[in-house]
């Protein structure tokens, strides 16, 4: 699998802050670039959303739609101090709160990173609760990157089989209050994905000829599960439309009583 690696090289530097911007290969295509700043948010307020797919161009500057409950941009939470989005269970719907990013299907290789950082964690009210938090890459069975309590890091491949709940395969740990720069790599082409932190890869594996159709970040379980998120970009390559090839994305992956996915 070519995994590329995404620098943020600084453009725009002050005192107060630094602009920064993705550096992606030549020929990659910037397909969300989120940062949930002003003036377009509001702190305090839900995150703008961005238009309807196909009516707001490249890069998109907000989540497609609020997956359950009510995120909320704030000023600085937990080692992001540049308006990030809070997570938290407690004011989920039904305890499930999130984003939603449409991405299109129609390219040979995605990059998706995002800063993360978990506030607090606690013990899951049932075991069918883990992870509490969780990256969804949404593609015909769950890919994701779960926080589980006691700062485990698990990678969640639901279409090999392997009970995350029960055998739970760890490839890192979090740190409560340390922020993390998150990315996973899908490669189509070659029917492989990949997981990264902090620019050291933590996993990767085999998937099958599919395509993703969207990220999923939702927080779920403990009332005490507080987390935030900031900076979301996907960028893309290999645009094999162009060619004809025909990618599967089959929407929401499947849902199972007690699984590791979060239904919609």
């Amino acid at each position: 699998m070519r995994v590329l690696g995404v620098s943020l090289v600084a453009v725009v530097c002050t005192l107060a802050a630094c602009k920064a911007e993705p550096n992606l290969p030549s020929g990659a295509v910037l397909l969300y670039d989120v940062d949930f700043s002003s003036p377009a948010n509001t702190v305090g307020a839900a995150p703008k959303l961005a238009d309807p797919p196909g009516a707001e161009p490249a890069p998109r500057k907000g989540p497609s739609e609020i997956f359950m409950g009510e995120p909320k941009v704030v000023d600085a939470l937990c080692g992001l101090d540049d308006q990030p989005i809070r997570l938290a269970a407690a004011s989920g719907t039904q305890g499930y709160e999130g984003l939603f990013f449409v991405i299109d299907t129609y390219h040979g290789h995605y990059r998706i990173e995002l800063d993360v950082c978990v506030q607090s964690i606690g013990a899951p009210p049932l075991q069918a609760n883990e992870p509490q938090l969780a990256i969804f890459v949404d593609m015909p069975k769950a890919y994701a990157l779960g926080f589980f309590e006691k700062g485990r890091l698990v990678m969640i491949d639901q279409a090999r089989g392997i009970d995350a709940i029960a055998n739970p395969v760890v490839i890192g740990a979090y740190e409560p209050g340390k922020p993390m720069r998150i990315a996973i790599d899908v490669d189509v082409s070659g029917e492989s994905w990949a997981i990264s932190a902090d620019g050291k890869q933590l996993y990767s594996g085999k998937i099958g000829p599919v395509v993703p159709s969207a990220v999923r970040t939702v927080i779920r379980g403990n009332n005490a599960n507080v987390a935030a998120i900031d900076n979301f970009v996907v960028w893309a390559e290999n645009d094999l439309s162009e060619t004809g090839s025909e990618l599967e994305s089959e929407g929401d992956p499947e849902q199972s009583e007690g699984s590791a996915e979060v239904p919609r």
